[in-house]
């Protein structure tokens, strides 16, 4: 029974992050991250996949964080960042089950990094390394509710890219 509803977590946690990717701004993007984050991290709980909970809950503060930040049109410090990546690398460690773990721990990593910028382009670009990552250790692990969420997810941040960057690129050359 626990499978099954963490298999819905998965699946939640999936569709709020495809809302997040269609976003424009920044803190529309956090909101429905931190949504993401909260669903997926119940999902991982409930598997007692740990690494990826772990990760998910600094994801979590990493989001209130950076949104605070946004609001306040602060640019997020790079020591910041670092405390940032370095929790996702701790958390990580702390549920490391094993050699899948390294998964979450390099694509949050990289999507932490780019998200502590104001590059949205770069943001949905890092979004294509991080789901990679967590759809390898979502298969590993057995969250495949998650996994096909995420699959799904992929397409709609590749859409998201078509649409918001290589579209709107291609116009903007156009006018030059």
């Amino acid at each position: 029974m626990s499978n099954t509803i963490a298999q819905i977590f998965g699946i939640l946690a999936s569709v709020s992050a495809m809302v997040s990717h269609q976003q424009k701004r920044k803190e529309n993007t956090i909101i429905f991250n931190s949504i993401m984050n909260f669903l997926a991290m119940t999902q991982f709980m409930l598997l007692f996949a740990l690494s990826g909970a772990f990760i998910k809950f600094a994801n979590i503060l990493r989001n209130i964080v950076l949104y605070i930040l946004h609001k306040k049109g602060k640019s997020t410090p790079t020591w910041l960042t670092i405390i940032f990546v370095s929790a996702v690398i701790i958390g990580g460690l702390l549920g490391w089950k094993n050699w899948f773990s390294i998964f979450p721990i390099i694509g949050v990593s990289t999507y932490t990094i780019a998200l502590c910028q104001k590059n949205m382009t770069l943001i949905r670009g890092a979004n294509i390394v991080v789901l990679s990552c967590w759809i390898v250790y979502s298969l590993a692990i057995g969250a495949y509710g998650g996994a096909i969420g995420l699959c799904v997810e992929l397409s709609s941040v590749i859409i998201a890219v078509i649409r918001l960057d290589v579209l709107k690129r291609g116009a903007n050359h156009e006018l030059s």
